[in-house]
């Protein structure tokens, strides 16, 4: 069973899974979509963006690319978001209950506060990007993105670990010295298995 995290996250969630289904469980991610034709000009717009802020002070805001949040509770994000006052970006998928969308798809009106979009550009506080294919209060989403952008001891720890988590989702899909990451470990056995 191929299953998409890194082994340094699940050790205890992988071996439950062995349990249940009686199969070998290989952690092999991150697994990421291919990207759309247009990323590279997304891309290209994210970096110049990203250049008119100071290092270090861009919220990133995403659910990942299997979760997502209800309609309201999108809306509140988004105004805790305006509210901070901090630049983001928000990587968006369709919220629950709409059809989610492989390839891109647009940002609809009423997924966000009534001028969201405008008001974020003007301000160049936000920038939006839909994602290709829980209880959230804009006061805590405030709150959060403070305690985090705000330099507290709460957020540098916050944000140490955020780097020590990208550091180990990178190391897993490298090769070092001759030394395999987790991830290409787990893809070698994969393989192994099946061809054997």
């Amino acid at each position: 069973m191929l299953v998409n995290t890194v082994k340094e996250f699940e050790t205890t969630g992988l071996s439950m899974l062995h349990k249940l289904f009686g199969l070998p469980v290989l952690p092999l991610g991150p697994l990421l979509c291919k990207p759309l034709s247009s990323s590279l000009d997304d891309a290209s717009r994210c970096v110049d963006w990203l250049d008119s802020h100071r290092p270090g002070t861009v919220l990133y805001v995403s659910f990942g690319s299997q979760n997502s949040i209800n309609a309201s509770q999108m809306t509140e994000l988004a105004a805790g978001l305006e509210e901070s006052g901090k630049p983001f970006i928000w990587v968006i998928r369709p919220p629950f209950g709409f059809v989610d969308f492989v390839g891109g798809g647009e940002l609809k009106p009423e997924w966000l506060p009534e001028g969201f979009g405008e008001r974020m550009k003007e301000k160049k506080q936000g920038l939006e990007e839909m994602m290709s294919a829980y209880k959230v209060e804009r006061e805590r989403v405030k709150k959060v993105v403070d305690m985090v952008m705000g330099g507290t001891e709460k957020g540098v720890e916050m944000k140490k670990k955020a780097m020590e988590i990208s550091e180990m989702i990178r190391a897993s899909m490298e090769v070092n010295n001759g030394v395999m990451g987790s991830s290409i470990q787990s893809l070698e056995e994969f393989f192994t298995a099946f061809l054997s």
